[in-house]
Formats: structure tokens, C-alpha cells, sequence
């Protein structure tokens, strides 16, 4: 006999992070046998908390995960055993994948036109997710949505699905969406919320009709409007060049928030995310300029370096931080939290109004600028401050990554606004 080995684990995108006990997770099989250890895709999804990693099946003795696993551990060990009665070897990787295709017809991620819409969340993040090497943060955005269609709807199929579901999933989200765990009934989501989450569907509808699986046309039919979804409803949040003169000079006579300030107002002089602050290191740094592979595009940007961000790398560099990093960084959410405080104490009172809807009603709301400042004002000051400086947007966007002259839309608005106050003085009499 032909000794080989098979594993079963659920497949985590990343195992640096903790994830969520009811996350589902694809389960992969591995096989192990003459030096060689490949991966077969199982096309089962297991949460993580129904899963035994002991007995590498899931604690629903009876379920259908268990079966699935037991019949393609049957199918392994069944090539195997004919290849020890027909060729007295063991298979290569490809056969054994070729094998293994031929028995089970899992060549590709989705074969069955029935599969429910559940099964279309895992088969479409395994696959996309995988392909374009999706950051967890997606995969987690993904799962949530997975879990609210299974408390709207867990049973449909995907070929069932009528434009009536679709406008009762919004709704879903209107109405006051539930909890996973506890359903309990949580506040109504936005307008802008549910459109990215429909976006987000209709994405999954867009994949599966390019590959037959879906047979329906909702994906093109069906554009349901989200009053307010185009955003501009709420005071983008940045400081002005007062402000910012008066962070940066400010001695808070305290060392942390010194340190939060200097960081915070990297930024303001970068247009850097603080995600990618995170991973500047000094050898990113260079004569005039800065480079940066930011984390939310994978794109390399080079960032002129002005007299208060030369100063701030200056100020740091002789400093040892882990692996290199330029700047004492702490994690997103005290940086967030750092910040409103900070601002409290600059007294950044100004009034931030919003207004938003829900469905068909309008709210609006104030805020106070310290209240809501996070890290990504920093990256709108220096947008703001570098449209009112005269600075042309398309060398703005080639600071900050920006692909669209519309994302720069909202801060040509504010320094319209800007001038337009700063011509009123000439009322004056």
C-alpha cells in the first residue's frame, strides 16, 4: 500500500489575527505523501466555533460538512490504492489533481447551479478574495453581510432570488438589522452604508452570472436609488492651517501626546494614511522624498518632503523603533482616541453638521470637531490646505494616490467656500 496522509483545517487568510468564532472559513485538504504536500479545494465552509480541530470535522456529528469530508477522504484513499494495483507508484501532483477532478468534479469552485446563496458568500471570497489577496478586513466585511442575509434568508437559492428579496433585504437593513449572535435588534443603517453593502452583493451576482452559476439578471435590472448614498452631506473634517500651526507648535508637556501630535501632523504634511505611517521605515526615506506602497491600493507613491516633514523625520531619526519604523506608532484605535483628545484640549470646537437617511428620512445631526476628528483628517488638511495654497489637484492626487479628480470634488468645494468668505471682506465698511 501506498502510505499517505490527509488533513483537513480550515483555510485563515491570515493567522496573525483573531478571528471571529462565527467567521466561516473554507476547509482544506491536504495530502501528504512521497515528500510532496498539495492542497484540494473541499468546497465545504465551516464556522469556526462548529469546528473540532481534534477529530478535523465539525461537532455536527450528522451534518453535511462531515459527510462531504468523509467521501473525499474516501476518494483520496481510493486513488491511491489503484494506483498501488495498476502502476505500483506513488501518483505525481498532477495526476493525483487530475484524479481527483474526474471523481469529484471539483475543478472549479461552483458546478451546481442549485447552491444557495450562503454557499455563493464562501465560493465567491475562497475565490476572489484569494485571487486579489483581500485584505482580512475585507473577508470580515464579507461575513457580516454573510451573516445578515443568513438571518434574512439562509435557505434561498441562488436561481430563486426575485427582485421582491432583494428589496426586503434592504429593508432588512432599514428597519434595524440583528445581531448574529444575540438578534438583537441593532440601529437602522444608513443610506450610504446600504449601498456599499448592496454594491458589495451585487458584485457576488456580477460574478456568478460571468460564470453561468447565475442564470438571473438582477445584477443589471434591478439599481434600487439610495437617497444621500453620494455623500458631500457631512463637513469633511480637517484642520486649517491656524489650526494645524497651532497643533504642531503646541507643548502639550506630556511625551505621549507630544508623540501623537508629531504623528498626526506627519500626516497633515503627507497626505499619508496612517495605516501606511504604520510601516514607514527609514529606508523609505530618502534625499527630498519619501516612498510609500500604500495598503489600501498596493500602488508606490513618492512624497516630496516639505521643511515640517523633513523636520519631523529629523526629529525621530535617531531613534530605534521595531523593524525599523520611522515613527513610535501605537495602535489605530489609541491613535484615534489620541487625537480627539488632543484636539479637546486645542479647544477645536467647531461645529460639524451631518445630515444623513435612512430610507426616505432625512436626519441631521451636529457634531464637534474634537469629537469625530480621527487620523484620516490628517490626510484631508494636507488636501485642503494644498488646494487653497494654489497647488494644482492632479499634483495633489499624485501625493496622495488619488485616481479620480472626483474624490477631489469635495475639498474644491471648501476652498470655493474659503475664498468666497475671504472676498466678503471687502464688504466691510
Amino acid at each position: 500500500m501506498l502510505k499517505h496522509g490527509i488533513t483537513f483545517s480550515l483555510h485563515k487568510r491570515n493567522t496573525d489575527e483573531s478571528s471571529d468564532l462565527e467567521t466561516y472559513f473554507p476547509v482544506r485538504m491536504r495530502v501528504s505523501f512521497n515528500g510532496q504536500r498539495p492542497d484540494f479545494y473541499t468546497g465545504v465552509s465551516i464556522r469556526e466555533i462548529d469546528w473540532n480541530p481534534e477529530t478535523q470535522r465539525s461537532w455536527q456529528k450528522k451534518g453535511f460538512e462531515n459527510s462531504e469530508l468523509n467521501k473525499l477522504e474516501t476518494v483520496i484513499s481510493d486513488i491511491f490504492d489503484d494506483f498501488y494495483y495498476q502502476h505500483k507508484r506513488f501518483p505525481t501532483v498532477k495526476e493525483l489533481r487530475n484524479e481527483f477532478k474526474f471523481s469529484t468534479n471539483k475543478s472549479v469552485k461552483i458546478t451546481n447551479s442549485d447552491i444557495s446563496i450562503l454557499q455563493l458568500f464562501d465560493d465567491y471570497t475562497n475565490h476572489v478574495g484569494t485571487l486579489h489577496q483581500w485584505k482580512e478586513g475585507r473577508f470580515k466585511k464579507y461575513n457580516q453581510l454573510r451573516n445578515h442575509w443568513e438571518i434574512y434568508n439562509k435557505d434561498l437559492l441562488l436561481n430563486d432570488l426575485k427582485e421582491k428579496d432583494l428589496i426586503g433585504f434592504i429593508q432588512y437593513f432599514e428597519n434595524g438589522p440583528l445581531d448574529f449572535k444575540t438578534r438583537k435588534k441593532k440601529q437602522p443603517h444608513k443610506n450610504t452604508s446600504i449601498a456599499k453593502e448592496f454594491a458589495d452583493f451585487t458584485a457576488m451576482l456580477k460574478w456568478s452570472a460571468k460564470r453561468d452559476i447565475y442564470k438571473g439578471n438582477l445584477h443589471e435590472t434591478f439599481t434600487p436609488v439610495f437617497k444621500g448614498s453620494e455623500g458631500g452631506l457631512i463637513d469633511l473634517v480637517y484642520l486649517s492651517w491656524d489650526e494645524l500651526m497651532k497643533m504642531y507648535n503646541h507643548d502639550f508637556e506630556n511625551a505621549y501626546k507630544n508623540k501623537i501630535r508629531d504623528m498626526f501632523c506627519f500626516l497633515c504634511f503627507t497626505g499619508m494614511r496612517y495605516s501606511d505611517l504604520k510601516k514607514l521605515k527609514k529606508s523609505h526615506v530618502k534625499d527630498d522624498y519619501i516612498i510609500v506602497v500604500t495598503e489600501k491600493t498596493i500602488d508606490p507613491l513618492r512624497i516630496d518632503l516639505n521643511d515640517f516633514s523633513r523636520e519631523l523625520i529629523e526629529k525621530y531619526w535617531e531613534f530605534s523603533f521595531p523593524n525599523n519604523i520611522l515613527f513610535p506608532v501605537v495602535s489605530s484605535q489609541n491613535f484615534n482616541d489620541d487625537i480627539k483628545v488632543i484636539s479637546e484640549i486645542l479647544e477645536f470646537d467647531e461645529i460639524i453638521n451631518e445630515v444623513y437617511f435612512v430610507g426616505s428620512k432625512r436626519f441631521e445631526i451636529t457634531h464637534i470637531k474634537h469629537q469625530i476628528i480621527s487620523s484620516h483628517a490628517g490626510r484631508r488638511t494636507f488636501v485642503t490646505n494644498g488646494i487653497t495654497m494654489g497647488i494644482p489637484a492632479d499634483v495633489i492626487m499624485k501625493w496622495t494616490g488619488h485616481k479620480d479628480l472626483r474624490a477631489m470634488k469635495p475639498y474644491i468645494k471648501i476652498v470655493d467656500e474659503l475664498r468666497k468668505s475671504e472676498m466678503s471682506k471687502f464688504n466691510k465698511r
